[in-house]
């Protein structure tokens, strides 16, 4: 039986670790758009060390499953308890009720090596910006690594005692089915976050493991720098994410093929002091990164700017070392800490972090009294803001007779924002509000008796609708800003309820896009807000938040842009008025 070749430490492994932590820093910085496939580096590296471990131990007769968790144990949990603790307890003094009970989920998630399907669950979109704000986003890796240090000694521990091609070729099997489902499946959010679709990048790692023998080791340099620049041209080529993703894997497999000799460039150019330090401390680099990221968006500044960005990376740097110091190296080390004792800490640490994540849970986020969304402890309601938007959905039924002008709502969330705001406006003792969340037939006949029809689509469906056009007016989009973090945490501040901020990009091209296609019917909720300089209010005149997510109307307001579109309610009612006369 062959068994893989004799483990030596091999500091140019670090320096590939070096590259793709890097790689995500700058990714989660703005600047590398697919730098996010760092982590695809990482779980290959580790599908070849796991399996090399696993199988030295089974061949030799001293492998079990409770001393390779306890391993795992050892070099992940510790410092996962501390940056999720740590991470807890600044949300819980920064954050408003909605984004902490969202942070109190991530916890429990992370805690149990789930926050994968936590994200899949909830945002599913990765690059959603929302998710900028979120200091545990990035767990979601651990999550699938962790499910497969569950998982794959298992399967050690079955086929180790049989010969070892059989172990060979069911990783070889395992691996191609889960490449096929990982390209066959066209929801993105599954493949990028759940555990099956990403088994092919570990096994990858496992198969080169089982591959490399001491008779059969070590690639020419050649061919590892030919891969490797496919992988770095196909950076700034326009090619299909899965050919970007297989060319990242090959070259770290081709990387990690060499047998390490410094004689190599690329040994000589990934082992320079400064890249093995980089690698060593990857892993609390990894984990503090988006945390002080995600907070320096949420209380200081929206923008990450050089200057913003330096100061990051310095403190990243510096409590990455310090938990690499006192934390990693000796919870890996059982002459230095016992297991027992490591156990203690993990069990403690994850059990407080939960505990505190649950209750904060329960309470919906609410710590304290928040009057500029009209929260406060003693009257404590889970989703009470988005109650507020889906109460419309009660109107979804056909118009009953009655003398009041009948209007028709159509569309998503943002058609609820409008309708709501009809129902806070001056005139809303003298209208029936009807409410269709898309264009049906049952919409299209309740569209023929209505004076009004409201429709809330993009640019795409406004040319052409199976309605009365005559009487469509088109909902605009909305944006105030990405986060309410900024302006929560500046509370006290003079200019705290004057405060305002700069809408989305991309919303203010498709308000003006859709107020193009639209022309003198359209109602333009953002630009009625918008000031010379391109800013929009955070706050209504009386200090209320105008959206609790910065895209959704909180009932303060609803009722602040029923007063601001009183004229536009009133012509349309006007011209309603006389096309039925």
């Amino acid at each position: 039986m062959a068994i893989p070749a004799t483990p030596h430490y091999r500091p140019d492994i670090d320096g590939l670790r070096a590259i793709a932590v890097v790689a995500v820093i700058t990714y989660h910085l703005g600047w590398l758009p697919h730098g996010y496939l760092g982590v695809d580096v990482f779980f290959v590296i580790s599908g070849y060390l796991i399996t090399g471990i696993c199988l030295r131990e089974a061949q030799t007769g001293t492998f079990s499953l409770a001393g390779f968790w306890a391993r795992r144990v050892r070099r992940i949990l510790p410092l996962v308890c501390v940056v999720v603790t740590a991470t807890l307890a600044i949300g819980s003094m920064t954050m408003l009720p909605d984004d902490l009970e969202n942070l109190a989920q991530s916890v429990i998630a992370t805690n149990l090596f789930a926050n994968n399907v936590l994200q899949a669950i909830t945002t599913r979109d990765y690059w959603d910006v929302v998710n900028e704000y979120k200091p545990l986003m990035h767990t979601w890796s651990l999550g699938v690594e962790e499910q497969y240090y569950l998982a794959y000694p298992l399967l050690v521990l079955l086929l180790v005692k049989r010969r070892f091609r059989s172990f060979k070729w069911l990783l070889t099997a395992l691996a191609l089915a889960s490449l096929c489902m990982f390209l066959a499946d066209p929801s993105e959010y599954q493949r990028f976050y759940f555990f099956q679709y990403r088994f092919f990048e570990l096994a990858s790692g496992g198969l080169l493991a089982v591959s490399i023998t001491p008779r059969r080791s070590g690639l020419r340099g050649g061919l590892v720098w030919l891969v490797a620049l496919l992988a770095l041209l196909s950076a700034n080529l326009s090619i299909s994410s899965p050919l970007r993703l297989v060319l990242v894997l090959a070259t770290t497999l081709c990387l990690l093929a060499s047998d390490g000799a410094r004689h190599r460039w690329h040994v000589a150019a990934l082992t320079t002091p400064v890249c093995v330090f980089i690698g060593l401390t990857s892993f609390s680099l990894y984990m503090w990164h988006q945390v002080l990221l995600a907070f320096t968006r949420y209380c200081l500044v929206p923008d990450i700017t050089i200057g913003v960005a330096g100061c990051v990376i310095a403190t990243c740097v510096l409590l990455s070392y310090v938990t690499w110091r006192y934390i990693e190296r000796p919870f890996r080390n059982p002459r230095t800490i016992s297991t027992a004792t490591v156990l203690v800490f993990v069990c403690l640490m994850t059990a407080v972090s939960s505990a505190f994540a649950a209750v904060i849970y329960l309470r919906a986020g609410v710590l304290r009294d928040v009057p500029e969304l009209d929260v406060r402890t003693d009257n404590i309601r889970r989703g009470m803001h988005s109650a507020y938007n889906h109460r419309v959905h009660a109107s979804d039924a056909p118009f009953q007779e009655t003398d009041k002008v009948k209007i028709l709502v159509i569309g998503n969330s943002f058609a609820r924002d409008w309708a709501n705001v009809l129902l806070e406006s001056h005139c809303r003792d003298s209208i029936v509000v009807s409410y269709a969340p898309r264009i049906d037939q049952e919409a299209i006949d309740r569209a023929s008796k209505a004076s009004l029809v409201y429709v809330h689509t993009g640019p795409e469906g406004m040319a052409a609708l199976p309605l009365p056009m005559d009487r469509v007016w088109f909902i605009g989009t909305k944006s105030f800003g990405t986060s309410n973090g900024i302006a929560y945490n500046a509370r006290g501040s003079d200019s705290y309820c004057s405060m305002r901020v700069r809408p989305e990009r991309r919303v203010v091209d498709e308000n003006e896009e859709m107020r193009l296609v639209a022309g003198d019917r359209y109602v333009d909720l953002l630009s009625r807000v918008t000031d010379s300089a391109g800013e929009v209010p955070v706050f209504t005149p009386t200090c209320k938040f105008i959206s609790q997510d910065t895209r959704h109307l909180t009932r303060a307001g609803a009722e602040y842009f029923a007063g601001l579109m009183a004229p536009e309610i009133n012509e349309h009612l006007s011209r309603a008025a006389r096309g039925t006369r």
